[in-house]
């Protein structure tokens, strides 16, 4: 294991800090970081920030009644609860990542007053090409 420091993207208390964090080590990591009163063991999902670094969030944060947002300049909607940004290698193993403290603060803003709701779209296709043909992949 290598000991190391994550970034911790906190909405409810509006900070942004680096977290002491053991790669090699267990994935409860995430879940304990991203973790709150109302999901103490939640399940996370990854949103890719760059191609190395990814924000590791509670994936069913958008269903939780008690709820904070921060916006990342350029991704096309807030994103819920706490994020613990950690970097990724080859192997597809976590590492420290390469974005900085500053970095992050600069890309975060904290969203006050708002609620997004959950929203998805189930699409049928009769054949590959057409779902092909949907995603824009080349035939």
């Amino acid at each position: 294991m290598t000991h190391g420091k994550a970034i911790l993207i906190n909405p409810f208390e509006k900070t942004v800090t680096h977290v002491p964090y053991e790669y090699g080590g267990s994935y409860t990591q995430i879940t304990n970081y991203i973790a709150t009163p109302e999901a103490p063991k939640p399940l996370f999902s990854a949103v890719g920030i760059n191609d190395y670094d990814s924000i590791y969030i509670d994936d069913e944060g958008l269903y939780r009644d008690t709820q904070a947002y921060f916006a990342w300049e350029g991704y096309h909607q807030p994103l819920q609860g706490m994020g613990l940004i950690l970097g990724c290698d080859d192997e597809g193993e976590t590492v420290p990542p390469r974005i900085t403290l500053a970095q992050v603060c600069n890309k975060v803003t904290f969203q006050d007053g708002i609620r997004v709701e959950p929203s998805f779209t189930v699409t049928g296709f009769d054949t590959a090409q057409e779902m092909l043909a949907a995603l824009g992949v080349d035939q």
